[in-house]
C-alpha cells in the first residue's frame, strides 16, 4: 500500500497499491457492511510506475491522483466512470512532488536565517530541495548553511515523505521511525514544534535492531481527530491516541501496532486449516504468522 485517501463524505476509500509490478487504485465503499470494492482503476493510458499521493474532491465525485517520478504527473479522475479528465506535470523544474494533504500541492520547503522579527522561529520558504527542516531543539542554519546545503547536500535535515494537516496543526514525518507534531502559534502565521512521536522497537520482529527505522509513507487523522495512523515503509500501521500526546507534553510517545504485526516482505505461501477458522502464512521476512479469519 503506497498511499490513501477517504472522502469528504466518508462513504469512499482510495488505496494505491502495486500489484504484480503495476499501479492500481482500488476504492472501496465504506457504507456497506462489509465494505466492498467500488471501482479500480487499473487501465491506464499514460506512463505511470505508481500513485504515491490522492485525495478526493469536497463533492467527492473527482479523485486527484500524484505520480511517482520520473512521470510526476498530476491526473485529475472523474473515478465513477474511470475517466481522466485533466493530467498535468508537476516537476517541470525538477523538484520532485512527494505528498501533500487537503488538495494543496507543495514541493519543497527550507529554513531560511530568521530576522529580527522572527528570531528563533523556522521561517518556511520555497527552494529546490526536498521538504525539510531541523526540531525546534536543532540550532538555526544560517543563510551560508542553507545555501551550501542546496549546493552541496552538506546540511543533514530530515526528509519528509508524509504529511497530515489536522485542526491544530499538522504532523509530518522527519527521518526514519519518527514524527513529529507542529502546532499553530497563535496570532502568527508560524508553526511550532509540539511532540515528536516514535516507533518503538519490535523485539518480537525478525530484526529488532532495525524495527524502529521504519520509514513513515503515509499518515491520516481519523474524522474526530483522536487517533493518528501511519503506515511504513516495512508495510506495517501504527496508531496513537492523540490525547496521550498531550498527556505526555515534554516526553517522546510511541506509536502502537493499529492490530498486530504484519508481515513486511512478500508472502510466499499460505494453508488452511480444515476443522479452524485459522490460515497460515510464510514469508520472506523469515516468520510465519498464524491469522484467525473469523475473529480478524
Amino acid at each position: 500500500m503506497l498511499a490513501l485517501s477517504i472522502s469528504p463524505n466518508r462513504r469512499y476509500l482510495a488505496i494505491s497499491e502495486t500489484v504484480q509490478e503495476k499501479p492500481v487504485i482500488t476504492i472501496y465503499e465504506l457504507s456497506a457492511v462489509p465494505c466492498r470494492k467500488r471501482k479500480v482503476l487499473n487501465n491506464f493510458d499514460f506512463p505511470v510506475q505508481k500513485f504515491i499521493c490522492m485525495a478526493f474532491s469536497p463533492d467527492s465525485k473527482y479523485l486527484l491522483t500524484q505520480t511517482s517520478p520520473p512521470e510526476s504527473n498530476l491526473v485529475y479522475w472523474l473515478w465513477e466512470k474511470q475517466k481522466v479528465m485533466a493530467i498535468v506535470r508537476t516537476d517541470t523544474q525538477n523538484n520532485a512532488v512527494y505528498q501533500s494533504g487537503d488538495q494543496r500541492w507543495e514541493t519543497s520547503i527550507m529554513v531560511r536565517e530568521p530576522t529580527s522579527e522572527t528570531k528563533n522561529l523556522g521561517v518556511i520558504q520555497e527552494s529546490e530541495s526536498l521538504i525539510e527542516f531541523p526540531t525546534i531543539t536543532s540550532p538555526v542554519p544560517s543563510y551560508e548553511q542553507v545555501v551550501m546545503a542546496g549546493s552541496h547536500h552538506q546540511l543533514s535535515l530530515p526528509q519528509v515523505s508524509a504529511i497530515a494537516a489536522y485542526s491544530k496543526g499538522f504532523a509530518c514525518s522527519a527521518g526514519p521511525g519518527r514524527v513529529l507534531l507542529f502546532e499553530k502559534m497563535e496570532e502568527k502565521e508560524f508553526y511550532r514544534e509540539s511532540r515528536e512521536i516514535r516507533i518503538p522497537v519490535d523485539p518480537q520482529s525478525n530484526d529488532p535492531s532495525q524495527s524502529d527505522k521504519q520509514d513513515v509513507l503515509c499518515m491520516c487523522f481519523s474524522p474526530s481527530e483522536e487517533t493518528l495512523i501511519a503506515s511504513t515503509s516495512k508495510n506495517q500501521l501504527y496508531s496513537i491516541t492523540m490525547s496521550l500526546t498531550e498527556i505526555s507534553k515534554g516526553e517522546t510517545a510511541h506509536f502502537e501496532y493499529l492490530m498486530y504485526p504484519l508481515h513486511s516482505a512478500s508472502i510466499t505461501g499460505l494453508a488452511t486449516c480444515i476443522r479452524k477458522p485459522l490460515i497460515a502464512t510464510c514469508s520472506v521476512d523469515r516468520s510465519v504468522r498464524i491469522w484467525n479469519y473469523e475473529s480478524k
